[in-house]
């Protein structure tokens, strides 16, 4: 998925998620493997496995 995602992004258990660009909101993850290129305004990760990492091709 990509883009910019105005709210919460919820990653069920042994599901696999990968979104390039914005999330204005919260990424919820319940078990399962969130992958994000870009921003997100918070993180909520009691379990499964969440990784973050700044766009690469931002001017920012």
């Amino acid at each position: 998925m990509s883009g910019i995602l105005n709210g919460d992004l919820i990653v069920w258990e042994n599901s696999q998620v990968t979104f390039d660009g914005m999330i204005n909101g919260t990424l919820r993850n319940r078990g399962g493997t969130a992958t994000v290129v870009g921003k997100v305004s918070a993180v909520d990760d009691p379990s499964g496995s969440t990784v973050v990492s700044p766009d690469l091709q931002s001017s920012e």
